[in-house]
């Protein structure tokens, strides 16, 4: 009776401290990417968010449906459950507004030529045609001429971080 009595305590020690052991032993997960630092500080995160969220939006565009109503309006979502690739594309377009608008208020901000400046005004107004597009049509042809302002911007942002 003994013997079966230490075999059950041991097994009720052991478990849970060779489960402990056996979390403790897993390798450490990866921090988060940090999504909130600003672009005038951060330019290569910045990058690399712009392009992540163009490219959100660029395939949302791509999806849309003859006469559907396009709109970036931080509206209230409708009864039913929001597409998914809707709630991406919403999402990505307030970061990409957050992102413009934190690089061109910081004079002389991340860049010190005018060549940058130019950049961040033509980016702005591009996205600024985006915002307002109503029909797939104007957001076709609108996420078309983001796409040169954009990649102008992402080249003066890495010839600053080359610079530094």
């Amino acid at each position: 009776m003994y013997k079966h009595m230490i075999q059950l305590l041991t097994i009720l020690v052991a478990t849970p401290l060779l489960a402990v052991l056996a979390y403790g032993q897993k390798p450490p997960r990866a921090a988060p990417p940090n999504d909130n630092k600003p672009c005038h500080e951060y330019t290569h995160l910045c990058s690399v968010r712009i392009k992540k969220n163009y490219a959100a939006l660029e395939v949302y565009v791509r999806h849309l449906k003859p006469g559907a109503k396009v709109g970036f309006n931080p509206q209230p979502d409708p009864p039913g459950d929001p597409s998914p690739l809707n709630r991406t594309a919403m999402d990505a377009f307030q970061r990409l507004q957050i992102d413009f608008y934190d690089l061109s208020k910081y004079p002389p901000g991340p860049c010190k030529d005018g060549a940058c400046h130019e950049a961040i005004d033509g980016a702005n107004r591009q996205f600024g045609m985006l915002g307002s597009a109503s029909d797939p049509r104007s957001a076709t042809a609108a996420i078309a001429d983001l796409k040169p302002a954009v990649d102008k911007l992402l080249r003066s942002l890495g010839s600053m971080r080359q610079v530094k």
